[in-house]
């Protein structure tokens, strides 16, 4: 497809001049193609200018001639729709697209278009087990495109606006200045988190709280679109601002993370590293039985967790197993330091130990024969009864920990970007 790669600020230029003159050179991505209707359910709300900026550049159309419908949820094929567009505008097109054919949906040129540019056509399915959820090419494949973007299924989601976006600027060549100093979000991380951590710093996302979540499974609706879109094309809206970091330890259980949690059979285990297991714990527990939570329970439970942890050590040491940094980092990517709120140092724990436990089970399961009890081969049921051996049998609590004041913990971790985690 067409590539036309679009500049960026000039960095020096933002340094060097003053607020009025750096707005000067923010141009608009597009240009106006056409007037935007007066829409009545926009008028006078958040959404008229976003309408109109969206409407003009000939990205996203009304849903009548008179309606934008801001609060309608933006669908999938509406997405596709105005990705196509503005691949097609940013690379000198002109955002029409031909008519469908008659046994098509109005859509499926935007798709075709679309997978192109995003060269989004794997494999992702067949006719068999998809139930029906994505245009069947032949009679086995399906493309990617449909499946992930089913048209008429469900609603888009926060972060699936951000994931096409992203990918339709990039694969249009088109690279947004950062705009916020953020490094790391709540509740994003991954592919999909890289995304919307490009389009926070750029300000076309703002996140919902003072820690910047994202809440990543909101919903979109076609206002809501028009917003992200109009500050994508249009600089001079794009949002700056800060977030706090967000720290387990800090926020949720008021403890300094390097303190002591407990002590297993003489290993002392940090607060940072417990953190994450407890708040997972506590979570549960309070969102099972609101009514009634027993911190007490989930506390027991989240030190059974750092017990087994303690038995991998042990029988990786045994097996001669050893995990580093630099294996951690292979398989996971960069240590997401502040995301969920844990720590490098909690993640280098929690992933470590997944690590650890993947390997231990592999070297036993070889010895596996035939299914012995319940569908376990042998080397599930050696793997399982070693590890409950080398399993620590007393944990001592340190004093953080059985003076903790559960009630106010968890009025904290309830209203913090943990609980939609």
């Amino acid at each position: 497809m067409r590539s036309v790669r679009i500049s960026a600020w000039v960095l020096a230029m933002l340094l060097t001049c003053s607020p009025l003159s750096a707005l000067a050179v923010e141009t608009d991505l597009l240009p106006a193609r056409r007037a935007a209707p007066d829409f009545s359910d926009t008028a006078g709300t958040a959404y008229e200018e976003a309408a109109s900026v969206v409407y003009e550049a000939g990205v996203m159309n009304g849903f009548t001639v008179s309606r934008f419908a801001p609060e309608e949820p933006l669908m999938p094929e509406q997405l596709a729709a105005v990705c196509a567009r503005l691949y097609d505008l940013l690379t000198g097109g002109s955002g029409a697209f031909p008519a469908p054919a008659e046994d098509e949906a109005w859509y499926d040129p935007y798709y075709r278009f679309l997978e192109e540019a995003l060269d989004n056509q794997g494999e992702s399915g067949s006719a068999d087990d998809a139930e029906g959820s994505g245009p069947v090419v032949g009679t086995e494949e399906m493309k990617a495109l449909p499946w992930n973007l089913h048209p008429g299924k469900y609603p888009v989601l926060r972060w699936m606006l951000a994931a096409y976006l992203d990918q339709t600027l990039e694969a249009a060549g088109v690279t947004l200045p950062q705009r916020n100093d953020i490094s790391v979000l709540p509740d994003a991380a991954g592919q999909d988190g890289a995304s919307i951590l490009r389009l926070c710093r750029a300000g076309i996302f703002t996140g919902t709280d003072p820690y910047g979540t994202f809440r990543q499974n909101d919903v979109v609706t076609r206002g809501e679109a028009a917003v992200i879109l109009a500050r994508v094309l249009r600089p001079a809206l794009r949002e700056s601002y800060s977030i706090l970091p967000f720290d387990l330890c800090a926020d949720v259980l008021g403890v300094d993370g390097k303190s002591p949690a407990l002590t297993v059979e003489g290993e002392t285990i940090t607060m940072e590293q417990f953190a994450q297991e407890l708040c997972l714990a506590l979570r549960q527990n309070a969102l099972e039985s609101p009514d009634a939570p027993e911190p007490e329970t989930a506390l027991a439970a989240a030190v059974e967790e750092i017990q087994e942890d303690v038995a991998i050590d042990r029988l990786a040491a045994k097996h001669h197993l050893l995990m580093s940094e630099r294996k951690i980092s292979d398989t996971y990517g960069s240590i997401p330091a502040g995301y969920q709120g844990v720590t490098r140092e909690g993640w280098l724990w929690e992933y470590g130990h997944s690590l650890l436990h993947q390997e231990l089970f592999l070297l036993y399961q070889a010895q596996s024969g035939p299914a012995v009890s319940d569908g376990e081969t042998q080397g599930e049921l050696l793997f399982d009864a070693a590890l409950d051996a080398a399993r620590p049998k007393d944990a001592s609590l340190s004093p953080i920990l059985t003076e903790m004041d559960w009630d106010a913990v968890l009025e904290r971790l309830l209203s913090s970007p943990f609980r939609a985690l």
